[in-house]
């Protein structure tokens, strides 16, 4: 594993080396207390220092409010060459628009194995066939390519 120097290998030893120094646990306790701190870290904290670092009135490089309801809608429309509406700036005609499309109805899908074992987990993904995966994708590009209007070109977004 030394030798290897590929960043899954790196990546295994920084979490041995924090499950073992600084995450040790001795007691049930401390298991309990671990998991509570994650939860914690992952759920609260990170939400709260994006929201630090962001601030209500924190604006993005185009001068738009980072926070403002249709910036995923105005970055997806600058992706694919799509002009953006005056009435975008009207928060009501924004929640107009939003309330006049439709939202399907959740239909849980049958069938559906949830992986909760991070050791099947991992198997599962080192039998997928890579090359055979790349291959389909390959395919289903092609297809969309076909499909595309002449001179098409999507815009990449920097955000």
């Amino acid at each position: 594993m030394i030798n290897s120097g590929d960043a899954q290998a790196r990546d295994n030893l920084e979490r041995v080396l924090d499950c073992l120094d600084m995450d040790k646990c001795e007691t049930f306790q401390d298991c309990i207390t671990w998991a509570r701190l994650r939860f914690e870290d992952y759920f609260v904290n990170r939400v709260k220092q994006l929201t630090f670092t962001f601030p209500e009135d924190a604006t993005t490089s185009n001068e738009a409010l980072f926070w403002s309801a249709p910036k995923r809608s105005i970055l997806r429309a600058e992706t694919f060459g799509i002009p953006i509406p005056d009435w975008v700036k009207s928060p009501k005609k924004l929640a107009d628009a939003i309330n006049n499309m439709m939202v399907p109805e959740f239909e849980p899908t049958t069938g559906v194995k949830i992986v909760t074992d991070e050791k099947a987990s991992s198997t599962l993904v080192a039998s997928i066939n890579n090359a055979g995966v790349i291959n389909e994708l390959v395919r289903k590009l092609e297809n969309c390519h076909n499909n595309l209007p002449a001179g098409f070109k999507m815009n990449p977004v920097q955000f």
